[in-house]
């Protein structure tokens, strides 16, 4: 087993911007018996993670959109090709919540 390490530029939100949006679908789906924990939901909502380090938790990764990465353990140029104030606003549109753009590690 070895460690998968990259850089990648996502549109999205951290936990603690994200998990409102997940409390409100399981305030809209109690008493259902399907109703989905979080792993579940955010790959039902086409969620991308990136984990910041490795073995992170839940609440230190970032969800949303990959726009570009790096090959693993390759220090080499990733770009966008976009407005990211247009894109996070498109984003935000889509969700409900403002969206930020990130630089992170990505480390599984």
């Amino acid at each position: 087993m070895g460690i998968s390490t990259s850089a990648v530029i996502i549109v999205g939100y951290t936990y603690d911007e994200l998990y409102p949006l997940y409390k409100k679908y399981l305030a809209d789906n109690t008493g259902n018996e399907d109703v989905m924990d979080w792993v579940d939901w955010v790959e039902d909502n086409d969620f991308n993670q990136v984990s910041p380090y490795y073995d992170s938790q839940k609440e230190d990764r970032l969800y949303g959109h990959i726009l570009d990465n790096t090959p693993d353990h390759c220090p080499c140029k990733i770009k966008i090709n976009c407005n990211s104030e247009t894109i996070c606003k498109q984003y935000s549109i889509e969700t409900g919540i403002e969206a930020n753009l990130y630089l992170s590690p990505d480390i599984w």
